[in-house]
């Protein structure tokens, strides 16, 4: 009998540790949702010694769930996916603020007014530039545009209190130095998902002249749209201090299962990679797209509470949205705009950017893809569906000296 008992023993504290385990975490939890609080005030992405301990410590067990619900990802690590080559296309860097950078790609120029690319700031900018076959800054390129893409970097501590204002005051100084180099006067703007919704607002809110014109990429527009991320950031029970950590970021492993968590689909990803893995066809596409999901960036704390107070207050599409001191209204927007509308995406709600045809004062051409959220910008049929589309519509945009 005492053989049997002492067999428990490991168990018993296996079993213990578990319990304990979810023990704290349920504390760390529950302790939020009653004391932490709803507001956005940017006081509260800084923190004094002992809210940064408390941070901490909530952050060990925010992360370790979050390591947890990312457990499939383990067969990317296996295959080594990390490894494997992204952004390929030749650029150099011509510009760099802070962690953002500007890169201009090579290309045999036939139209003069440059492109500047604006991928989102959450995520690397490689999905634009997945692989030779894939690269849709390549394509532009190849189509005779003077194209730079502005990279927005990793945050480090010292950017939490970057917010939508700062964002947009570097997408402005980006335009500059690309206007300075090419010695144009317009730009074309080219946004990715949220990347195409900071450069609307930047456009509704000042320097309309040197916009030629907007296309906009799965870009929310009304965020009071009740799909997509919109049900998570207007609930009632939602502390966004919650998901800080001590040094006032939203962590990387949060925004990559907040998107993963809109369709959760990463087991099945997962065997489908695993048994395909001496597949090189597969490998070839699968690799850099799994890189590109795993890779998320962190968020500066100053910019998530101004993304919560736009789902929650709907700025963009109500005209009160205020940056650097003017409001963007949309009405103010002068370029002509494409909007470039996925009808399968999960992230971006197609009621959301189909919000802009209710602007009248905007002249907007809208543009319905049979594609989800990333296979419009890198499936295998965008480069013969969305891209021509895109490049189409720059050309027609082009200035009366737009060709050479």
């Amino acid at each position: 009998m005492s053989d049997f008992v002492a067999g428990l023993h490991p168990l018993v504290i296996a079993g213990a540790i578990v319990a304990a385990y979810f023990a704290a975490a349920l504390w760390a939890l529950g302790a939020n949702l009653v004391l932490a609080t709803r507001k956005t005030d940017a006081r509260l992405v800084r923190a004094g010694l002992l809210r940064r301990w408390w941070r901490r410590y909530r952050s060990i067990w925010l992360r370790s769930g979050l390591t947890l619900a990312g457990w499939p990802h383990v067969v990317d690590v296996l295959l080594r996916t990390k490894r494997v080559s992204v952004a390929t296309t030749p650029a150099e860097v011509v510009w760099e603020e802070g962690r953002a950078a500007l890169y201009r790609y090579r290309s045999t120029v036939r139209h003069a007014e440059p492109v500047l690319v604006v991928h989102a700031v959450v995520s690397k900018p490689w999905i634009l530039d997945l692989t030779p076959e894939r690269s849709f800054v390549a394509a532009l390129a190849n189509a005779g545009f003077d194209v730079f893409l502005l990279d927005w970097g990793d945050p480090a501590p010292e950017d939490a209190a970057r917010g939508l204002t700062a964002y947009a005051n570097t997408l402005l100084r980006a335009e500059r130095i690309v206007l300075t180099i090419t010695g144009r006067e317009r730009v074309h703007l080219v946004g990715y998902c949220f990347g195409g919704t900071l450069c609307l607002a930047r456009a509704a809110a000042r320097d309309h002249a040197r916009v030629g014109s907007i296309a906009l990429l799965a870009a929310p527009v009304d965020f009071s749209v009740p799909a997509g991320l919109n049900p998570l950031m207007t609930h009632p029970l939602f502390k966004p201090v919650y998901v800080l950590d001590e040094h006032g970021l939203v962590p990387a492993a949060a925004v990559r299962e907040s998107f993963h968590a809109l369709r959760p689909q990463a087991m099945r990803t997962a065997l489908t990679a695993w048994r395909r893995r001496r597949d090189p066809s597969f490998r070839k596409t699968y690799d850099p797209l799994a890189r590109w999901v795993w890779e998320h960036r962190e968020l500066p704390g100053q910019m998530f509470f101004d993304l919560v107070d736009l789902f929650r207050t709907n700025g963009l599409a109500a005209g009160t949205l205020e940056l650097a001191g003017e409001i963007a209204r949309l009405d103010d927007v002068r370029a002509p705009v494409l909007a470039l509308i996925p009808e399968h995406d999960h992230i971006t709600p197609s009621g959301s950017s189909h919000a802009l045809t209710t602007h009248r004062g905007l002249d907007v051409t809208v543009v319905n893809a049979a594609a989800g959220h990333v296979s419009m910008i890198a499936g295998s049929a965008a480069r013969e569906t969305t891209w021509p589309r895109i490049t189409e519509w720059l050309e027609r945009n082009q200035g009366a000296s737009g060709s050479s």
